[in-house]
């Protein structure tokens, strides 16, 4: 287990352009995990989860338009816009070290970080503590990123690794588009935890052969890891995504119109994942497969 305090992925975020139960039950289709949780926050948006255990995909809806229209903030408003992912939360079992290490690490480059930010649900009693540490993290090319240390709803949410339906087991790492790949990868490598998430940096003109298409700076994939990466793509492909070219080996499904999401999908050992986060994160994380599957 690495002594540096460091994070690791935990939740790509995007918005969709669907009702949002819409949106899950099309996910849920293809045979993923979701989350039962649907959160609703102002200004007039609702939030979904697609387990990638224990990590996650978020997905944003607009429920109430006038409310988003009267508050949204001009970043807020872009995002949506986007039709892609366009920020990403890291998850640390302590914010404020990674705080501390990275300011330590920074400062003498000119670079402050801000300060560390706490927030509580509205359910929380007073004089609990709060529910949420967060961070950002400006230096960060490619993308919004934050760090999250979650005390809510407690450490059990974290005890699981979950098998979906369709061989899903783990999300892998992602692609990033990037002015600069060997700037952008010293700057991530500074706060990511080794060995647990792959994290890919190409220009515009290294992407553009590869997917078939330009994409200006950001997260342009998500890659996945499966049991079985054909019944994975069968079930995607059933729900409304469409095939690509693959990706170097790697099954290749282009972005949903509904949220611009592009996923890559190779196959993985749900033992040999847990070792290496067993041996970077000291994790020990229990296996949790669908209810009708044999083992």
């Amino acid at each position: 287990m690495t002594e540096r305090p460091l994070a690791r992925l935990n939740n790509p975020i995007t918005f969709a352009d669907a009702p949002l139960e819409r949106h899950l039950d099309r996910y849920r289709r293809a045979g993923f995990w979701l989350s039962d949780h649907i959160a609703d926050w102002d200004p007039g948006l609702r939030t979904g989860f697609v387990d990638l255990w224990p990590e996650y995909l978020e997905l944003l809806t607009v429920a109430d338009e006038d409310a988003f229209a009267d508050r949204a903030d001009p970043d807020l408003r872009h995002d949506r816009a986007g039709g892609r992912i366009h920020a990403v939360e890291l998850y640390s079992e302590d914010t404020t070290a990674v705080h501390a290490a990275l300011s330590g690490e920074l400062s003498d480059e000119g670079v402050t970080l801000p300060v560390v930010t706490e927030a509580s649900l509205a359910t929380t009693p007073p004089g609990a503590g709060p529910d949420f540490y967060f961070l950002d993290l400006p230096q960060l090319p490619g993308t919004r990123a934050t760090v999250m240390t979650s005390t809510f709803p407690g450490t059990a949410m974290r005890r699981y690794l979950k098998v979906a339906p369709n061989g899903v087991f783990a999300l892998a790492g992602l692609t990033l588009v990037v002015e600069d790949p060997e700037r952008a990868g010293a700057a991530w490598a500074r706060v990511t935890a080794p060995g647990v998430h792959g994290l890919r940096f190409l220009t515009t003109r290294q992407w553009e052969p590869a997917a078939g298409v330009r994409e200006s700076p950001g997260v342009v994939c998500l890659h996945l890891l499966s049991e079985d990466p054909g019944r994975t793509l069968a079930a995607m492909l059933e729900a409304g995504w469409t095939r690509g070219h693959d990706l170097d080996g790697r099954i290749h499904l282009l972005p949903h119109p509904e949220d611009g999401v592009r996923f890559t999908v190779e196959r993985g050992s749900v033992e040999e994942w847990l070792a290496a986060r067993r041996e970077v994160l000291g994790e020990e994380l229990e296996v949790r497969y669908p209810p009708d599957r044999e083992r």
